[in-house]
């Protein structure tokens, strides 16, 4: 009877290289079932495709909470319209949490915030919004706390539109009222974002709201 090799001990999946082309096929091995079988795994992944975050969860696990907070700690109202624009935002920029960096770009994110956007908004926060940021940050830099840190970089979107966009907010529950005040504030007349794109991305949120 064959010998079999030594098996060796390993992570879950072996390691991936850092920049793998569309459709790379990766052979790996499950230890447990390497352990007890043998047996190989081939994995077919698609870099291009959108893989964003579950939209239910996200909403009741990171962005109500968020908000909420920023009601209670910071007195930023929590209303339908300012969800409504957080989530587009999101949808719209990231994709719902596909990209947390920009690709070719220096914006990052949920809600693609570029680097120079991020240090002007810190420090235009009151104390008081200072203080809630603190509550959901981990000890590193904002830049840092914006990729990784799912409340923190809610809250930034939220804190964006505070700082940057005169009141009120949009009146009407619509997809074209909020995309109209995300245009006009977030993305601004010069950016790329158009209506039909904006509707296309806001099925990601799994809400449903009127067109117009």
């Amino acid at each position: 009877m064959a010998r079999r090799s030594p098996l060796r001990k390993v992570m879950y999946f072996e390691p991936v290289p850092r920049r793998l082309v569309r459709n790379t096929i990766i052979e790996s091995t499950f230890e447990c079932g390497r352990r007890l079988f043998g047996v190989s795994f081939l994995f077919l992944i698609d870099f291009g495709a959108a893989m964003t975050i579950n939209a239910k969860q996200f909403s009741s696990q990171v962005v109500i909470p968020t908000l909420q907070m920023l009601d209670e700690q910071a007195g930023i109202p929590y209303t339908d319209i300012a969800y409504y624009l957080v989530m587009g935002t999101i949808a719209n920029k990231s994709l719902l949490g596909t990209w947390l960096v920009q690709e070719g770009g220096p914006a990052f994110g949920l809600g693609q915030i570029e680097p120079a956007t991020l240090t002007s908004l810190i420090a235009k926060l009151t104390p008081q919004e200072s203080a809630a940021l603190t509550t959901i940050a981990s000890p590193a830099t904002p830049a840092h706390n914006v990729v990784a840190n799912l409340p923190y970089a809610v809250a930034l979107v939220r804190l964006f539109y505070r700082h940057n966009a005169p009141p009120p907010l949009p009146a009407q529950a619509t997809i074209a009222a909020i995309y109209a005040y995300y245009k006009q504030y977030y993305n601004t007349p010069s950016g790329a974002a158009t209506l039909t794109g904006f509707t296309q991305n806001w099925a990601l949120t799994g809400t449903s709201l009127p067109a117009s």
